[in-house]
């Protein structure tokens, strides 16, 4: 009869620990709010590991324990010898984990604590089925054991690469509450593109409402904002209706204008009032501008084909026409690609970069994995690949090189200079995907080391907007229901 508890108990456990997987993503918020409180100077990400294993070692034991309970009550088996079974097979659980998740920088340390974790259980399993050990002993190996699987994160934790300093923060505004953050923050792409610097104004564009039917055309209401650099106030704002789903961009010419994006292009002053230049693309797209402010790629698609213009980013004038198409990012001359159609070449790498200018297209860079690359100045690149930041030169050349900040980076745009530039680094969970922090990063372009770091508490649907002044000095970050500008070091 005692054997047919064992059958539920399973199933109990089992459904119990399920559940506690699918809801211990609700305490990777409030853990990592812990971790800053008490100033723990390292990645989120790092953190987010140690977070994990402590979860998972939960959620097995509460798997393992009331199993193996139920299995020792059946063989009328003690109490004490039930725990100590349970207490092993949940560490070798764990141990299988952290080998196979190997999540940290330095995996070859972790995998001996593993082994290190295996050995020690493995031989207080045979010792205590010989008896050669007491109680306590076995207690203190099953101890020992957990904290030599730890040791790699405590190690990772106590000597991790401290964080660079959080810069002044100047002012923060509200433009508007409660204004929906799926379509204002949900694109790392548009995040760059929301937000600009234009004279002593910082303008941003957002969607200001829910949609609504013109018939059976999804309408939305736009705001654009036009704020003082110096205090944050707004200075002049403007509505208008467009066509939902296809947010207007922003972008910031090198003199001091800006350029609404809303199918055509029209150019502004810092005060919202139009100068009276426009462009409309024949077939195609304008959403790239060169980091300097001085150029603009018009997409075109005729037909089979497809190609890229660039234009004058003050008078609209076509400058040069080129091969190749989507650009990733763009200068006065060139484009950068992320085309796969050397994947034939190098079969075994999936990250590539084409630049192409007037005398055709080149592969410049190539490695197994890798963002968008971008365009920094006339003759740096930023590539952001599985584990490092490189900054290239025009012909590809790796100029300098440092540690990817976190798993989850991504670029959040560059000065008008070409003298700093930013990333940001976040993690989600869940289903709906959650954002679990943010944070940005400003580099120094001609080291590649940071210089200052930037948490965000109002966290986005994606990525929050981004800034720079035009001499890398100020940075704007965050979204309609929170703006916010530091001074950077």
């Amino acid at each position: 009869m005692k054997w047919l508890f064992v059958l539920p108990t399973i199933a109990l456990s089992t459904l119990a620990a399920m559940a506690g997987l699918e809801f211990s993503v609700l305490l990777d918020r409030p853990a990592l709010a812990l971790a800053s409180s008490l100033h723990f100077n390292c990645t989120p990400s790092l953190i987010l590991h140690v977070i994990d294993l402590l979860t998972f070692f939960a959620v097995i034991l509460l798997w393992v324990l009331p199993p193996v309970f139920a299995v020792g009550f059946a063989l009328r088996a003690r109490w004490a010898s039930c725990l100590h079974w349970g207490f092993s097979i949940s560490l070798l659980l764990l141990a299988a984990f952290a080998w196979y998740r190997n999540n940290l920088d330095e995996p070859i340390p972790l995998r001996w604590a593993v082994v290190a974790t295996l050995i020690l259980l493995v031989s207080e399993r045979l010792a205590s089925a010989r008896k050669l050990l007491s109680n306590k002993k076995l207690i203190a190996t099953q101890i020992a054991a957990l904290f030599i699987l730890f040791a790699p994160y405590l190690s990772a934790l106590l000597f991790a690469q401290k964080l660079p300093p959080i810069p002044r923060k100047l002012w923060s505004v509200v433009l508007q509450n409660g204004t929906w953050q799926a379509m204002n923050t949900g694109s790392e792409f548009e995040a760059t593109r929301h937000t600009v610097f234009a004279g002593d104004r910082i303008v941003a564009v957002f969607d200001a409402e829910r949609p609504f039917y013109d018939g059976k055309r999804p309408m939305s209401k736009y705001c654009i904002s036009s704020l003082d650099t110096a205090t944050g106030a707004v200075k002049n704002q403007t509505e208008f209706m467009a066509r939902w789903g296809a947010t207007p961009l922003l972008f910031a010419t090198n003199t001091d204008h800006v350029i609404l994006e809303n199918g055509s292009l029209q150019q502004l002053k810092p005060d919202l009032s139009p100068t009276g230049k426009t462009f409309t693309p024949d077939h195609g797209r304008v959403i790239n501008i060169s980091p300097d402010g001085t150029t603009l790629a018009a997409e075109t698609y005729s037909g089979t084909t497809s190609s890229t213009t660039l234009l004058d980013a003050n008078s609209f004038v076509f400058l040069v026409s080129l091969s190749d198409s989507v650009p990733t990012s763009i200068s006065r001359q060139a484009m950068l690609s992320d085309n796969h159609f050397w994947l034939k070449d190098y079969p075994n790498e999936y990250a590539f970069i084409t630049k192409t200018d007037p005398q055709g297209s080149k592969l410049i860079f190539h490695s197994v994995c890798g963002l968008r690359p971008q365009f920094l100045t006339q003759d740096r690149i930023l590539s952001i690949s599985c584990g490092s930041i490189r900054i290239l030169d025009a012909q590809g050349k790796i100029i300098s090189e440092t540690r990817n900040p976190g798993l989850g980076t991504t670029f959040a745009g560059v000065n008008r200079m070409g003298t700093r530039f930013a990333l940001q680094a976040s993690d989600q969970r869940g289903d709906p995907p959650m954002l679990l922090y943010e944070r940005f990063f400003i580099y120094d372009t001609n080291t590649a080391k940071p210089i200052a770091t930037i948490s965000v508490d109002d966290l986005p649907e994606r990525q929050s907007w981004t800034a720079f002044s035009p001499d890398g000095h100020l940075f704007a970050v965050g979204n309609p229901n929170k703006l916010s500008l530091y001074e950077l070091p």
